[in-house]
């Protein structure tokens, strides 16, 4: 059914049981499993007088976006599926997390993208809003979302 699957990491337990539903159905199906981890660069303020010098955080964040992407290595390898990692920065404040995600899945291309949810509603969910949410409204794809 699926070739090629997208499933978006970011550590949280929410995205972990994504990755596992993502894996299993990689496996299942015999499909190419990318694992994308984001990173949003857009509270850096780059370019404006408040612009940080974050040399030393961009690294720190590499390398625990790395962490991330290692663990989802090992746990597609125990399952024996091959996982495709990739690691992408927002690169513009106008380029949203849920942007990218739509964008790599689009370009590699993706026959399906795999996203935790925490499952807010209400006020929450008007506060916080949704990367999953906004995968789903810009996807040229399904999305599947998994709680």
């Amino acid at each position: 059914m699926y070739k090629r699957i997208l499933v978006a990491v970011d550590g949280s337990p929410h995205a972990d049981v994504a990755l596992r539903h993502a894996v299993e159905l990689a496996r299942d199906c015999q499909a190419e499993l990318t694992v994308l981890h984001v990173q949003d660069t857009t509270w850096m303020l780059a370019g404006s007088e408040f612009a940080l010098d974050t040399t030393q955080i961009n690294e720190a964040r590499r390398q625990v976006g790395e962490g991330i992407l290692d663990r989802a290595r090992q746990l597609a390898q125990t399952a024996g599926v091959q996982a495709r990692l990739q690691l992408v920065q927002t690169d513009t404040p106008a380029r949203s997390v849920a942007d990218v995600i739509a964008g790599e899945a689009a370009a590699w291309p993706a026959d399906l993208v795999v996203v935790g949810t925490h499952g807010h509603r209400g006020l929450r969910h008007l506060l916080l809003g949704s990367v999953a949410e906004g995968v789903a409204r810009i996807s040229a794809m399904p999305v599947l979302f998994v709680r």
